[in-house]
């Protein structure tokens, strides 16, 4: 559930306990109870239908990223074979949009390394995580991944993970995390030569 969602909710929900605790002061009053439920109802859906694009992007951009996976083999042949065709004309290179000047550095280039979570903390309002991530040479970016919410007196070694998002930032916010469970976050980093080793998992209880 989307925070200002969820916190329109829960003071309506206050507001109503109010309400129907001094019902006979309301009772004359143009707000009813039914019409805090109706709000509430109405939020609730809003949520909810956020919550189900969010699992639909979600797993679009995994699709997107199998797909990127997929093609990039390609993407490479082809690069290789025009260089080897132009070899003594490489100003036809530009044709492909190939610079001859980063021939040598993109052949060269290689997935990253393993990335490194830097540290996991608690948002500033105190809702959701900040999680940091360090610098990783040659990444062009970083997918996040979450655990789903666990119970914080467990010992979790190896939980099952879904994807959060990616991100070119060394520091993404986490606000969708339920009081009093533990959750873990790895990173890893990616390029056009692929995605590098995940990160050691780092976990934390909101």
């Amino acid at each position: 559930m989307q925070k200002n969602i969820q916190n329109s909710i829960n003071e309506l929900t206050d507001l109503k306990t109010g309400v129907h605790k001094y019902a006979t002061q309301w009772a004359n009053m143009p707000v009813k109870e039914a019409d805090i439920d109706a709000a509430i109802a109405a939020l609730l859906a809003k949520g909810k239908a956020i919550s189900d694009s969010e699992t639909l992007l979600k797993q679009a951009r995994l699709d997107g990223r199998d797909a990127v996976e997929l093609y990039q083999p390609l993407i490479e042949q082809v690069t290789s074979l025009a260089e080897g065709i132009h070899k003594t004309e490489q100003g036809k290179l530009a044709d492909y949009n190939l610079d001859i000047a980063n021939t040598v550095s993109r052949t060269a280039k290689t997935a990253p390394s393993k990335a490194i979570i830097e540290s996991v903390t608690d948002d500033i309002d105190g809702i959701g995580f900040i999680i940091k991530m360090q610098s990783l040479a040659g990444a062009d970016g970083f997918e996040i991944e979450k655990s789903n919410p666990v119970d914080s007196t467990l010992l979790v070694l190896a939980p099952p993970y879904q994807h959060l998002r990616n991100s070119t930032k060394l520091i993404v916010v986490d606000d969708e995390v339920e009081k009093g469970k533990r959750y873990f976050y790895r990173v890893r980093g990616f390029n056009r030569k692929g995605y590098g080793e995940w990160s050691e998992p780092v976990s934390r209880v909101q």
